[in-house]
């Protein structure tokens, strides 16, 4: 057996693994509402901007999700030897508490948490630096309704889109428990009393407010 035909049937068997994710404490601190988007075969982190709105980021292959160019062949070939990982974001013009980003998003289902105010500013600040860097190379998807860039981290099948999500999700004071291979994720119990909510897609068309 071939290794492609290995590592599908191993995602295959993989498939219904979920990873757990564990919020951080927040009691006496200063928070915000942070998302975890699931697309159905890919998830995204959205959280509210310093200067008002939100900000969606995405991490993923150049050629398969930059570009939509979404053969097999080239599915298989990022998940085994990516040549160019690409940085996607958009902005969407809503208030963080406001209901209806599944809808406006597109996402199937939405996660919800609190975290600390201070992380999430030193998140955004990051990956702002970090999609700068290639703004010579940026593009526009109207498939993906995002703004991608070239970046400088793998993508593979050990390090894919959903492993993106729970790195920043760790920087942010999360812990994940399980095995990270899907957007599969779920919300634990971080012990203290339970305000978050998991909204569920209508299956609507998504509507975007707006764009870079």
């Amino acid at each position: 057996m071939k290794f492609g035909q290995i590592f599908l049937l191993t995602l295959v068997c993989c498939s219904g693994c979920t990873a757990v994710i564990i919020p951080p404490a927040t009691k006496g601190t200063d928070t915000v509402p942070v998302v975890v988007a699931d697309y159905g075969y890919h998830s995204t982190v959205i959280f509210p901007k310093s200067d008002g709105g939100m900000i969606e980021y995405a991490f993923g292959d150049w050629t398969f999700f930059g570009q939509s160019e979404k053969t097999v062949g080239n599915a298989l070939h990022a998940l085994i030897h990516s040549d160019q990982a690409t940085l996607g974001r958009r902005l969407l013009d809503r208030d963080p508490r406001q209901s209806g980003l599944a809808e406006a998003t597109g996402a199937k289902v939405l996660i919800r948490f609190d975290a600390p105010r201070e992380k999430v500013l030193e998140m955004e600040k990051a990956l702002d630096r970090r999609f700068s860097e290639h703004l010579d190379t940026i593009m526009y998807s109207d498939v993906h309704h995002l703004y991608f860039v070239k970046d400088d981290d793998r993508y593979n099948a050990a390090h894919n889109c959903n492993h993106f999500t729970a790195d920043l999700l760790e920087s942010l004071g999360c812990h994940i428990q399980g095995v990270v291979l899907t957007s599969d994720f779920k919300l634990g119990d971080n012990g203290e009393p339970p305000s978050r909510t998991h909204e569920a897609k209508d299956m609507s068309t998504p509507r975007l407010a707006s764009h870079e």
